[in-house]
């Protein structure tokens, strides 16, 4: 394989112009329209105008948006964390408690 096919197939990074439900318009090193995000199964979001983007070119010509980068924002390895443009935010910690914005919320044995 040559060079120039190989990095063609390496990520690349661009931001978000647009999105609605299903697709995102990006520009990087080039404009990429109606890219499909891909998201685990059953998380559902919209990337806010401006954010950053990692693309996934493929072999048939296509790209893929595999998401937004972002920082672990102290969490602990296993730990998730769900965050709006706004601020508004849920984590779910591994001590079984779920925090929501500032309220930490408990099982009840």
């Amino acid at each position: 394989m040559n060079q120039n096919i190989q990095t063609f197939f390496l990520p690349q990074t661009g931001r978000v112009l647009e999105a609605d439900a299903e697709n995102c318009n990006l520009s990087g090193r080039e404009a990429w329209g109606n890219l499909s995000l891909l998201l685990p199964y059953g998380i559902y979001a919209k990337p806010p105008e401006g954010s950053q983007c990692v693309v996934l070119p493929l072999e048939d010509g296509n790209r893929l948006n595999l998401g937004c980068p972002v920082s672990q924002q102290g969490l602990e390895p296993g730990e998730i964390r769900f965050q709006s443009s706004g601020g508004s935010y849920l984590i779910l910690k591994n001590d079984g408690t779920i925090r929501l914005g500032g309220q930490v919320i408990r099982e009840e044995l």
